[in-house]
């Protein structure tokens, strides 16, 4: 029989007399002479506190052009040209995704340093596939919920 012990002590340094107790067993650490198992209990990471978290912008933007497009493509336009303007090293610490789009218009997350850099790489995109594109950015925003606003007009 077995007995199971949850610490956070390496096996050494608990007591032979420690009580056991029934728990559920998520990892099996190990088995000392006592036929006694021991599971660690892991110090999960906090994360950061609020002032240390980046800020995010959301843009508004649109996109004029023949035909609509899917997300993935206007994600794919928009790296390509921060890589093209920017290089890899400019444009990694951007933070862009594509949070809303619906074929014309969307919403494009980034860092609050960045809000230049990708508004101007979203304005030097001319072309997605084989056609010609316009995009226009609408207006910035620090919240999507404000950013939406922007889209309505």
């Amino acid at each position: 029989m077995f007995s199971v012990v949850t610490l956070s002590k390496t096996p050494e340094q608990v007591p032979n007399d420690y009580p056991s107790m029934k728990i559920t067993i998520t990892s099996l650490s190990s088995i000392n002479k006592n036929n006694q198992i021991f599971i660690y209990q892991q110090n999960l990471m906090k994360g950061l506190p609020p002032a240390l978290k980046r800020r995010k912008r959301y843009i508004a933007f649109r996109i004029i052009a023949e035909r609509k497009f899917d997300q993935r493509q206007i994600v794919s336009a928009v790296i390509d040209s921060l890589i093209k303007t920017f290089g890899e090293f400019g444009s990694a610490n951007t933070g862009v995704w594509i949070e809303h789009f619906d074929g014309e218009k969307g919403i494009i997350r980034c860092y609050n340093e960045a809000i230049d850099k990708v508004k101007v790489a979203l304005t030097l995109i001319n072309r997605i596939g084989d056609v010609r594109v316009i995009p226009l950015t609408l207006g910035v925003s620090g919240t999507i919920k404000k950013c939406k606003r922007y889209l309505e007009v």
